[in-house]
């Protein structure tokens, strides 16, 4: 198996990861301003019965829950396995709680560590970028009540790195493939849109980056340093997600074509992780940044 490709295994579990979401859709379409959840008990407790719970404690089980996390992502599906499978509760920042409802504990990044607090029964709805269910609790609500340990901490916090980058190369997946078909079936002065040269170069330079991104993505298990894969992922994904919408024109925008899932999930994840890898690296917030312009093609 070369870097940057995934196992025989990897390859099998992503099939049938993929099987067990193949159309899968929201209960509910997103409203802008409005609190909201994409959790779905059904297909978490599919997820748990194929992943397994404890796929974070060995390279061959960070690789199966990679795959999931990559088909997870291709179908802009509930992050709520993934913070539970790697993190062993719901991922808390600040007092923020995504996926609450649906946890007993929360995960809380330390510097360089990992710590657990038992949820509250309640807390405040907080409307946010995407449907995590997002509440929002006291301080005190949320002190440490256990540690993971050093090597514990590792384990998991490269697990859920390696799921998250798999999961934005998977939004970014979906969002490019969907512009693609809308470029090839949109005419313009009587031939595809695709045709084209400047829509070309778009698409050229935008599966370059994506096939980077995959890449990247099944690499992260293996990284002696994952978090410059968690910020570029994060760049990367909101990027391809943009240019996507840009290709569609006013057509990307619109509710009913789902696009918008895909780029207001990638943005909301890229603030998420910049946040988590600012506590777990000790720096204030907002140390994690773009990184330098001219990165990526067209800005």
């Amino acid at each position: 198996m070369a870097i940057g490709e995934p196992s025989s295994e990897a390859s099998l579990a992503l099939q049938a990861f993929a099987r067990l979401l193949e159309g899968w859709t929201p209960a509910r379409p997103w409203e802008p301003g409005r609190w909201g959840e994409d959790y779905d008990e059904a297909l978490d407790q599919r997820l748990r019965e194929l992943a397994g719970t404890d796929w974070w404690a060995d390279p061959e089980g960070v690789r199966l829950g990679t795959a999931g996390a990559l088909a997870l992502g291709r179908a802009a599906a509930p992050l709520a396995w993934l913070d539970q499978a790697a993190l062993g509760g719901a991922m808390a920042l600040d007092g923020w709680v995504r996926y609450a409802r649906h946890a007993s504990r929360a995960a809380l990044p330390l510097p360089n560590g990992l710590g657990w607090c038992v949820l509250p029964d309640a807390g405040d709805p907080v409307p946010f970028l995407d449907d995590w269910g997002i509440y929002r609790f006291p301080p005190e609500a949320c002190s440490v009540e256990a540690r993971a340990s050093p090597e514990e901490s590792q384990r998991r916090w490269r697990a859920w790195a390696a799921g998250t980058v798999a999961y934005l190369a998977g939004l970014a997946e979906r969002a490019f493939r969907q512009a693609l078909t809308h470029v090839l079936a949109r005419r313009q002065f009587d031939r595809p849109l695709a045709a084209q040269p400047l829509i070309q170069h778009y698409l050229g330079e935008a599966a370059g980056v994506l096939e980077g991104l995959q890449a990247l993505a099944w690499a992260a298990p293996d990284l002696p340093d994952w978090t410059p894969a968690l910020v570029y992922a994060g760049t990367a994904a909101v990027w391809i997600t943009a240019l996507a919408h840009q290709l569609m024109g006013a057509l990307g925008f619109a509710v009913e074509t789902g696009l918008h899932r895909a780029y207001r999930r990638a943005k909301a994840m890229q603030v998420w992780n910049r946040r988590a890898l600012a506590i777990l690296h000790g720096l204030p917030a907002g140390s994690f940044v773009e990184p330098g312009e001219g990165l990526f093609p067209f800005g």
